[in-house]
This record gives structure tokens, sequence and C-alpha cells, in this order.
């Protein structure tokens, strides 16, 4: 920035007065980032703080919305929450009875506990930070949890009551950082600190109105440093862990089976105990990822697996593209299909050669399922591996050589969800199989009950993954819904918690919607939003009495759309004319009409 600008912006600061100095009114944080020239650039950033927010807003039932008699979900806006009050008479009652703050890991990581627990945990806030830090980096989570606010007639049953609420925190003149609140030493995750802190603020705000009413604030936070920063910051409110607080109305609800949908991310051993041995390399960190991708020395692309074991990642060299090949479990270094990943690649001597027999890995690409083509990369699919380059001579009298590498960083996690099925060794077996075998190793009982259990997913591509379950025996021959949760270095197999069962395994319907689950076919129900369009389920064109339409179901239309379109909205037809010309029609389809148009 010229000497001139901040000139300009020191006088300004002047000019303000008592404004700049007011936090709650105004504010103008300064950050200074390097560009690649090493230039120093100052942006500023001015953010108007308001103390007309009240406790947030929350989604009251709009009666003026025509509804459709099909849809039972309640149609709601925005109503701003004047006062602690008020507040108090939203609040719906639950055991223990609480006000859930929740962190953005919790978001990211744990909505499926939110939308089970409509009815155990009917009173939640959603600070705007933890908003918007889950939709940077997970869409489906926060359609998800914008879904959840919405909710006014309630979640999964329609008929409990939630009070969602969503809290402008970094404009609400309350829960302002203070001046060393914000003097955050800049490493690492400062802006997660900033933010945590932020969110913190918002539980102690909600914790000192609710003081002394008997409702608990409960800020819910996976992260173990932030709760301790939240005791040591203010008594107005708890922090938890989600598991902490899962096994608390655990004891107020028996049988609750919660506790399955909890997210994972520590590994213990088979035998019992923390497991510290590494079975995989460490991760290295962003922003040496980024120097190492921009020096050349790391490769970045999208893995595409073969199979569980093998895999490839393409790369590119100028205006070319080199297919890199991952030869073993050890070298994929816990990135699974879909993941943008950072390859190093091996010395020479680690090449293979053309002529090694691939027979295996060709038969394991068979028998995976060819994935799709990433949105944000366009790289090939293993089936448009074919026009890659993945050979080379070095010299003119040498064998071709295949390039490999072995991951070095997660650039981009794609965990999602899975269906597949758990395993039972039967006890009638004398020789077990491979999955038999894996389960028979790396399934344990846990002191409070839980068993982890080996989850295998349908998609062969994917890895088995380890569950931890109170239900084992219920699961035992279903479908069932698996999200993968992390993979720490410590565990063989990536981790996950159970979401939901499909149903018996071999079924025709509960096979249908693996299938269509697997391939990524969106098959959920239709929101209301759409169901209320539709017309009612007694309409019946009358075409008599309709101005303006015409009955032409006589005259044989010719659809012009291609076989695999989604929706035939463009026709054609060819008549003879008693004078023996040819009338010909194009038939066009009007959406805002809700009608056909004609032209002959």
């Amino acid at each position: 920035m010229s000497d001139s600008e901040d000139s300009h912006n020191v006088k300004l600061e002047d000019e303000m007065g008592d404004i700049a100095s007011a936090p709650s009114l105004y504010s103008r944080p300064a950050f200074f980032r390097q560009t690649r020239t090493g230039k120093i650039l100052k942006t500023v950033n001015e953010r108007y703080y308001r103390d007309d927010l009240g406790f947030g807003c929350h989604f009251v039932d709009d009666a003026s919305v025509k509804r459709h008699k099909q849809v039972d979900e309640v149609v709601g806006k925005p109503e701003t929450i004047e006062s602690a009050s008020e507040l108090l008479a939203l609040l719906q009652p639950c055991q223990p009875h609480a006000l859930i703050v929740c962190d953005a890991n919790v978001l990211l990581h744990n909505i499926d506990v939110l939308e089970q627990a409509d009815s155990l945990m009917p009173n939640i806030v959603i600070p705007q930070t933890a908003l918007m830090e889950c939709r940077a980096n997970r869409m489906v989570a926060y359609d998800r949890t914008v879904e959840l606010l919405r909710a006014v007639g309630g979640g999964k049953t329609k008929t409990t009551k939630r009070c969602g609420i969503f809290f402008a925190d970094p404009h609400h003149a309350a829960t302002q950082l203070e001046h060393d609140e914000t003097k955050i030493e800049r490493k690492g995750n400062s802006i997660n600190d900033e933010n945590d802190a932020r969110i913190r603020k918002v539980a102690d705000y909600f914790g000192t109105a609710l003081k002394n009413t008997g409702v608990r604030v409960i800020l819910l936070t996976d992260d173990a440093g932030s709760r301790t920063l939240a005791a040591e910051e203010s008594s107005t409110y708890q922090a938890k862990s989600v598991r902490e607080w899962v096994k608390e109305l655990e004891t107020f609800n028996p049988g609750l089976s919660l506790l399955d949908q909890v997210a994972q991310f520590n590994n213990t051993s088979p035998t019992g105990g923390t497991n510290e041995k590494d079975y995989f390399e460490a991760h290295l960190e962003a922003k040496l990822l980024l120097r190492g991708v921009q020096a050349g020395m790391y490769h970045r692309g999208v893995l595409r697996s073969a199979g569980s074991h093998s895999a490839m990642i393409t790369i590119r060299q100028g205006d070319e593209r080199v297919a890199v090949t991952i030869p073993s479990f050890t070298d994929r270094n816990r990135a699974v299909d879909g993941d943008v990943v950072a390859v190093a690649l091996h010395p020479l001597d680690k090449w293979i050669t053309a002529s090694v027999d691939l027979k295996a890995s060709k038969a394991e690409a068979n028998r995976a399922i060819a994935p799709g083509i990433a949105n944000e990369t366009a790289e090939p699919t293993i089936s448009e591996m074919n026009n890659v380059a993945d050979t080379f001579a070095l010299e003119d009298d040498a064998e071709s050589l295949r390039p490999t590498g072995k991951v070095v960083g997660i650039i981009r996690r794609n965990f999602s969800t899975y269906s597949g099925s758990i395993y039972a060794i039967k006890s009638d077996s004398t020789e077990l199989t491979d999955r038999e075998r894996t389960a028979s190793d790396y399934e344990r009982e846990h002191p409070d009950g839980s068993i982890t259990c080996v989850f295998f997913p349908v998609d062969k591509k994917i890895p088995p993954i380890l569950i931890r379950t109170t239900q084992r025996d219920r699961l035992f021959g279903q479908r069932i819904v698996v999200a993968m949760d992390s993979w720490p270095s410590t565990s063989i197999y990536p981790l996950g918690h159970y979401v939901r069962v499909i149903g018996p395994a071999g079924s025709k319907d509960v096979e249908t919607e693996v299938l269509l689950q697997e391939h990524d076919i969106p098959h959920e129900p239709f929101p209301a939003a759409v169901l209320a369009c539709l017309p009612p389920e007694d309409y019946r064109i009358d075409v008599d009495n309709s101005p303006g339409r015409q009955d032409i179901r006589h005259i044989p239309v010719l659809s012009i759309d291609p076989p695999n379109c989604k929706d035939i909205d463009d026709a054609l037809h060819c008549t003879v004319l008693p004078n023996g010309n040819f009338q010909v029609g194009v038939h066009i389809a009007d959406g805002t009409l809700g009608r056909r148009i004609v032209y002959s």
C-alpha cells in the first residue's frame, strides 16, 4: 500500500473519532499478506456492529403460506428473539433441560447426531461463524444444517417441535472479541482459534442471559483446547465433547443408542489400550504441501482407485498428462478414491517396468466401479486412463518404465457415506474367508459395552471401515449406511460411524437403494418446497372449459430430446393436410404457463 493511502487511512481514523474507538458500533480489522513477488499488502475490512439483534432469530410458522395437503412440514419465516424472557418461552422441554451451542466441527462431523436427536436436543444455537466455516469446508453439511434451522415443525418425526436459533455473532455488539482476544499469535490455525473464541463468546452470552433459570447452556465442541479455554474463561456455561454429552443424554434416556452415530477421531488397538504404532507416515502440513507443489517437489492430482489397494493419479507435465502408479497400500498413505492429494515420485530404481504382469490390477479394476470425474479438477477416471501416458523410455534402447510415487499429504478429503454390511464369524466355519479373518482381527469390545466392528462397503474402491456400535447383533445381516470420519496414522483402516439401516441384505428394494447410493444417484424424498408445487391428487385437465387450450392428443407427436434427457419438453409432429401440403408442428413446453405451446 502506498504512503498516500496510509496517510489517508490515518486521517480517516482521526476523523472517525469516537466511532472508531467504540467496538460495539464500528471495527476496522487490518490484515497483512505477502504476494508472490514479496510485496506486502494491507487489507482493511470495515464491520459495523448492531445492538438490535437480540438473541438471534428462529423460524416461525408462516400461516399465510399456502400448503399442499400432502406436505406435513411447516413453512417458516425468520423472526428475531428480542429478550431473554422470550428466549426462555421458546425453549422446548427436554431432559436434561439445556440449550446447545454448536461449534463448526460438530456441524461438519456430527450432523447425524443433531438430526436424530430432535427430541433430546431440541434447543440448538448455530452461530454464523460456525455455519460459514461449515460452508467453506463441506457444502453437504451446510445444507443439512440450514434444513435443521428451518425445521419448525420438528425433524424426523414431524411431531416434535424444535427451537433452532441462528445467531449472527460477527455483527452482534454483545459478542465481539476484546482487543486482547483478537491479538492471536499468527501461526498455525490462528483463524480457527479466533473463530473458536468468538463461539465461546456466544455461549457465554446465552449462559449469562439464562443464569438461574434452570436451563443449562452447553457448548458442544470436539476441540479439546477450546474446551479447556472455556473452563478458564467463564462459568456461565459448560463445554463438552459430543461423546460426553451423548453419554449424559443416555443416562436420562436408557436404550437411546445415539452413541453409535458419534464421529470417531481416535484409534484403539484390538487388544485394548492406545495403539502407539504408526502404520503410515505422517501427512505434511498444508503450507508445506503448497510450497512443495509450487517448487515442483510434489505433484497435485486426484487419486483414482482400481480397488482398495491399487491406485493412480494423473499429474501435469506442461500441457501433457502423465499417469503415476501408487503401487501399494502403504504408499496410498490413507488416501481414498476421489481425494485431492500431493504425491512425491519414487526414485528411478523403484519405478516398475512396462512388462510387469498387471493382470491382477486389471482384474481388480474390472470388478471395481469406474468412479466419476471430480468437478473441481476434471481428472480422468480409471476407464479413461488409456489416453494418458503411463510409461517412459529413458534411453532409446532401454525398456519403458512406469513412474511410481507415494502420497505425502491430503489437500482435500473426499470422505462420504457408504452402504455395505458388517460380517460375523460363523461358529461352524473351519476355514475363514478374508473378510471373516479381517473382522476377527480388528473386532474388540470396549469397557462401556460398545464393540468395534469391521464394516465392508459395497464399493470395492473403499477399504473396510472400523465403526463403534452398541447394537452389533441387530446389524448383522442388514445393509447399513456408514459415514467415514477420519483415518489416523495409528489405524490400519479408516474410522467411521453408523448412520442408519437400509434393510435386510438380499431384499430387492434394499439392494436397489444400495445401488442408487453407490452410484451417487439422488433418491431422497422430495423436500416440502417441491411437493408444494404439485397439483392435488384429484387434479384433472378440463380441456373443454380451459380457454386457450386445444386437445391435440389425436396427433402423433414425436420427441426430439435425446434418450438420456432428464425431461421431454421438445417435440414435433407432421401431418398431411387435405390439399396435399404438410403441416409441421413444433411443441415447446412453457414452464411459466404450465402448458405446451405448438407453433405450426
